[in-house]
């Protein structure tokens, strides 16, 4: 689950990284925001118990989701369009996956 938790950060760093420039404007501020916040959940759900750090897990991949299917990374973004339904679709997986490991 260790690696499942480090991913999620990494998933999320991909889009501030993926900056060909503008790396201060609004959407640059919010890729940054959100790996901060995926960072902290990560470290808050190492510190809970087995059954809820796979039920925090989840909710931030799947969150993660959310956030690829609204994701703009405006025009200074390298991601291709394509990239965040895939991601969308890697990180519901990945949920389903920790919750369904709990069953």
């Amino acid at each position: 689950m260790a690696l499942l938790g480090a991913g999620l950060p990494v998933a999320a760093a991909i889009y501030p990284a993926a900056r060909s420039g503008d790396r201060h404007g609004h959407h640059a501020r919010r890729e940054v925001a959100a790996l901060a916040a995926y960072s902290a959940w990560v470290l808050a759900s190492s510190r809970a118990d087995r059954d809820r750090a796979a039920r925090l897990l989840a909710a931030g991949w799947a969150s993660h989701a959310a956030f690829d299917a609204l994701h703009d990374g405006g025009g200074h973004s390298l991601i291709p369009a394509w990239y965040p339904a895939l991601c969308a679709g890697y990180d519901v997986v990945i949920a389903a996956g920790l919750l369904q490991r709990r069953a």
